[in-house]
């Protein structure tokens, strides 16, 4: 019998079951509790053992039902339509987004081979299905790509949008024609939303060679758009939350009057559906370093500035991560959003340039959303705040920023 250890009670069971024969407690998605190298908000030991960084980890059981593909796809305008129609059917949809060139691709491409391979199918077929619709390639602007997979009973169509146009919600003024009539009637029907960052493109500034080190004006310019580039995340939260209740053109009115925003973001109910903050092509992170002079939280009043670290997803938390280092996007989660989650992820790139790359840790997020696998995570307020004062939370950021909130 292949066992796996309980990482709640160390019981050995059968890998076959999905909770332990002891204790009830959930199948972890990993081969063993060692196989974890990621560091998830959920699954950390601050202060083990260094373990090789990120390989790759795959089920080694197939369970039911058996899984379909379709891909679709089209026009801005057309969608609509289109996902008024699935959501008719049942359909659960589920948005990736995310800026261009943050592996966004790749990570779909990964998450789809990820649930075929966890729940039944035929990879290669699927694979085909994928390559056939120029999946290895990046969606273009002005267009949608989406993928209904059938498992089983359960349906779900997972679609994507051009980083360009997801850029233009962080540019003022730019969000109106198709893209905003888009998001406005498709973004109130989704189940959740997996916004991917990838923390080797966004850091970059602080990570040129020592030979194309910016000027002073280039780093300011370069600073600028950092921010620029982070508040479209958050822009995208504001949208979507002033989405319920509230015509889209109240809505992109809202979003270009931060005072007026603001006071109608305090009379909303968080967004109930599941976030997941996934940060993406992770086997590029190690020996990237975080920005240096971050003001660290309220919290960490013993620290003047924030010390600028080496990423090593093996070993930190990312949900720590984002806590010390990407502030604003991290408030604005903890304040607004329900239920949240906060992965590393690998996503295995189909062009030759790159195909030593491997698919890691992107089917964590697709069940998390969808609820297949394991049962959906439902982080209220008072929950949250509970753990942001446990002992727990301190141990993981301290094992980062080297201090306890």
């Amino acid at each position: 019998m292949n066992l796996i250890t309980c990482p709640a009670c160390r019981t050995k069971y059968d890998r076959k079951l999905l909770k332990c024969s002891n204790c009830g407690e959930w199948r972890p998605e990993q081969a063993d509790d060692a196989d974890d190298n990621f560091g998830d908000s959920d699954e950390v030991a601050p202060h083990a053992e260094p373990a090789p960084v990120l390989r790759p980890v795959a089920r080694t059981t197939k369970h039911e039902p058996k899984v379909s593909v379709e891909a679709v796809g089209g026009r801005l305008p057309s969608g609509v339509e289109q996902f008024k129609e699935l959501n008719r059917l049942g359909y659960q949809l589920v948005a990736v987004v995310g800026l261009s060139q943050h592996g966004k691709t790749d990570f779909i491409r990964s998450m789809i081979t990820a649930v075929v391979n966890a729940y039944g199918g035929d990879t290669g077929q699927q694979l085909e299905v994928m390559d056939a619709a120029g999946m290895t390639e990046r969606t273009a602007p002005g267009t949608y790509n989406a993928w209904k997979i059938q498992a089983g009973s359960q349906l779900v169509a997972v679609w994507d949008i051009a980083g360009e146009d997801f850029q233009k919600i962080g540019n003022r003024g730019d969000l109106d024609g198709d893209i905003a009539r888009f998001l406005s009637h498709v973004l109130p029907m989704c189940q959740g939303v997996i916004m991917t960052m990838s923390l080797y493109k966004i850091w970059d500034l602080w990570n040129q060679a020592p030979d194309e080190q910016p000027s002073a004006d280039e780093f300011r310019t370069g600073l600028n758009l950092y921010n620029q580039n982070l508040n479209t995340y958050v822009r995208f939260l504001q949208f979507a939350q002033l989405l319920k209740g509230t015509s889209s053109e109240i809505a992109l009115e809202l979003l270009t009057d931060p005072a007026a925003m603001k006071a109608a973001l305090a009379k909303r109910a968080r967004v109930k559906m599941p976030i997941v903050v996934n940060f993406s092509q992770a086997d590029l992170y190690p020996g990237i370093r975080t920005p240096n002079g971050v003001t660290p939280p309220i919290e960490l009043h013993d620290l003047m500035v924030l010390p600028s670290i080496e990423l090593s997803p093996g070993q930190q938390d990312p949900r720590a991560l984002a806590y010390l280092y990407l502030d604003p996007l991290f408030k604005h989660v903890r304040e607004h959003v329900r239920s949240a989650h906060y992965v590393y992820s690998i996503g295995h790139a189909g062009g030759k340039e790159r195909s030593d790359r491997y698919s890691a840790r992107c089917l964590e997020p697709f069940e998390l959303i969808t609820g297949l696998g394991w049962p959906l995570p439902c982080i209220d307020s008072f929950m949250t705040e509970r753990y942001y004062h446990s002992e727990e939370w301190k141990s993981r950021v301290e094992a980062i920023s080297g201090v306890a909130p």
